[in-house]
């Protein structure tokens, strides 16, 4: 209701809608359909309007079973919650329709912002998965924290053999697990952009890992020239 309300305002140039992980994107995309078999539940409806008077006799006998289960004036809060909702649901289910009809227009785009550690989980690729079945428009990855950038190294390149004679050496061993790790996140990501139709292929851009938490606005500049680069 609240992205359909900014969206139809026509006050912003851009709405960011920002989700932590990709669960909780589905569950924002799962929310439509699941608030409309909601208001369509016989169920609930029963619930709300009992359609005859041997039904309400029940109803009501019902209640009061509830009622002392839950405390007085719960239940009766409840229904009258539920029966406010009904009130309004044919314009509730219209903006629900037009929520599901605007996330898939030319001017939206979702974009994941992850690490190479998380990029090749299950939920991951489920998520991507789900767009690309649902017709979504994805524009692509924001890769953060990739080890080898800030060491020089391009993403996915060629790791190299080090004969850890040299603390140094050494050091770099540790990290080879990491870099091992983010070869396979950009393998991963080629396969996914060659399965794909060119105009469907995500983007990729990857962030250096930081020396620091990233906490003022010179941190954002150095994160964002290192996206331009």
């Amino acid at each position: 209701e609240k992205l359909f309300y900014l969206y139809s305002s026509g006050k912003y140039d851009l709405i960011v809608l920002d989700t932590p992980p990709s669960a909780n994107t589905m569950a924002f995309l799962d929310a439509p359909e699941k608030l409309m078999q909601f208001f369509d539940d016989k169920v609930v409806k029963w619930f709300v309007q009992p359609g005859s008077r041997i039904l309400a006799a029940g109803f009501k006998a019902a209640l009061e079973v509830l009622e002392r289960l839950t405390g007085k004036g719960f239940i009766a809060e409840l229904l009258e919650f539920t029966a406010g909702l009904f009130s309004m649901r044919a314009q509730f289910i219209d903006n629900l329709r037009q929520v599901t009809k605007l996330l898939h227009q030319d001017d939206v785009a979702f974009l994941m912002v992850t690490t190479p550690e998380r990029i090749l989980r299950d939920d991951t690729q489920g998520f991507v998965e789900r767009l690309k079945r649902d017709q979504y428009p994805f524009w692509g990855f924001i890769i953060n924290r990739t080890l080898s950038l800030a060491l020089g190294m391009k993403p996915g390149e060629a790791i190299p053999e080090v004969s850890e004679d040299s603390v140094l050496e050494k050091n770099f061993a540790t990290l080879r697990p990491r870099l091992t790790h983010e070869k396979r996140a950009v393998e991963y990501l080629t396969q996914l952009q060659g399965n794909l139709r060119e105009k469907e292929r995500p983007q990729s851009l990857f962030v250096a890992e930081q020396s620091t938490d990233v906490h003022s606005i010179t941190g954002l500049f150095a994160i964002a020239d290192g996206l331009e680069k």
